[in-house]
Order: C-alpha cells, then sequence, then structure tokens
C-alpha cells in the first residue's frame, strides 16, 4: 500500500468517528431570558378586544431604566427564514460537487398593529423601536413564553406606516415591519 492510500483510509476512518460523534451529540439548550412567563393578553384569539383591565396604559410600556416592558402587541405575517451556506465546486468532465460550509444565521421578519385603543401609545413605541435598531440592542424574542430560536436577535430594521392622526397630531393607529437576525 503506498503512503497515498493509508492517508486517505486514515482521513476516511477519522471523517467516520466525527460523523459518529456529530449524529450522537444532543443539540444545545435555548437559554430563555429570566422571565418566561407569558404576558397579559390584550386580545383574545378571535380578535375581539378582552377586559378592561387587561389592557396596558401607555404608562405601563416602559421600566424606570427607560427600557420596553414585556407586553403584548398584536403582531401578524410572522416570516422565520432557517438555511445554510453551501460551496460548488465545478469539476473538469463531471458534474459539480458540494460541500456544506456553515448554517446562515436566521431571519425572522413580522408585522406588529400599534392601535391607542388598547392602552399603548403607538408613538413612544415608534421612538423605542427605532432607538433600539439605531443602538444594536440584542434580545430574545419570545412566543408563548418560549424563546423563538437558540440565540438572541438583533433588531436590523423598523419601518413604519402611520395610519391615524388626528389634527392635533396625535398618532392613534399605526403598523411597524420589524427584521431581525440572529445574533451570535
Amino acid at each position: 500500500m503506498d503512503k497515498r492510500n493509508i492517508l486517505l483510509a486514515t482521513a476516511t476512518a477519522a471523517l467516520a468517528v466525527c460523523a459518529v460523534v456529530i449524529a450522537t451529540m444532543e443539540p444545545p439548550k435555548a437559554e430563555a431570558p429570566e422571565d418566561t412567563r407569558p404576558p397579559v393578553q390584550i386580545t383574545d384569539p378571535a380578535g375581539q378586544e378582552t377586559d378592561a383591565q387587561d389592557k396596558p396604559t401607555a404608562s405601563d410600556l416602559w421600566s424606570d431604566d427607560g427600557s420596553l416592558r414585556r407586553k403584548v402587541l398584536t403582531y401578524n405575517n410572522m416570516s422565520r427564514t432557517v438555511g445554510s451556506s453551501w460551496a460548488t465546486h465545478s469539476r473538469i468532465g463531471a458534474k459539480d460537487q458540494v460541500e456544506y460550509l456553515r448554517p446562515n444565521l436566521q431571519k425572522l421578519t413580522f408585522d406588529i398593529s400599534l392601535d391607542f385603543t388598547y392602552g399603548v401609545d403607538p408613538r413612544a413605541i415608534i421612538e423605542r423601536m427605532e432607538m433600539a435598531a439605531e443602538l444594536g440592542e440584542i434580545h430574545y424574542f419570545v412566543v408563548g413564553g418560549r424563546p423563538v430560536g437558540r440565540l438572541p436577535w438583533r433588531l436590523t430594521s423598523v419601518g413604519e406606516a402611520w395610519e391615524k392622526i388626528y389634527n392635533n397630531g396625535a398618532l392613534t393607529n399605526a403598523k411597524l415591519s420589524i427584521s431581525m437576525e440572529e445574533y451570535l
């Protein structure tokens, strides 16, 4: 046996051992934020208003340190993208060969409806989301008391549509389009 065959056999054996180790590994546990209790619901599943005592007020949105408190904001059109990167190697006289490189960062997009009648201050939330995007804040995204994904998320963009503004400048209805990406 020449040296090339010995080296090839050793590499094949090492690859098989790595495959067995990877196959027997357990996925890492998702680390949730300290408080994972589900927040108070503003609307029921049918979209009807709940009791007035469950509605948050604008002053309930912010803690003393200026951070956004845990509140339910009505969101929809949530879309999550999970994927991986591959390299393609061209070969003369044969089909291209592909090689797995790495997992891609997950992406998340959704829309938030802000309505003053549910006790939220649309302008305050818009300003807070803009600040979070511009300052590069990192947070876990929690739905139903469970984090989405294994890693925290960064806010990459905030799009806003001001839907109803009264003549005194009071914004009562708005929609936000949020884009997030995993933070590593």
